[in-house]
């Protein structure tokens, strides 16, 4: 799924049973960053939904491009 800030935020705390204001005050996905959610099957009917990875930017690093931060700028230097 492709989708940016305030959609992803939503849908990851819905996807995994987190309030979405906690989720939305405690998590930042930088743009063009890859979150993988893993449906880890429990029975041939139901999955558990579990994030393995969330904001991934490392291949923005390995092409030699920044991150570009938003909303949280005066962490970033």
């Amino acid at each position: 799924m492709f989708c940016h800030a305030g959609l992803g935020l939503t849908w990851l705390a819905h996807l995994l049973a987190i309030p979405p204001t906690l989720f939305w005050a405690g998590f930042w996905l930088a743009p063009s960053a890859v979150t993988t959610i893993l449906f880890e099957e429990r029975t041939p009917e139901w999955a558990v939904p579990r994030c393995i990875g969330l904001g991934d930017v490392a291949h923005l690093y390995e092409a030699g491009l920044s991150v570009r931060p938003r909303d949280i700028r005066a962490n970033f230097r």
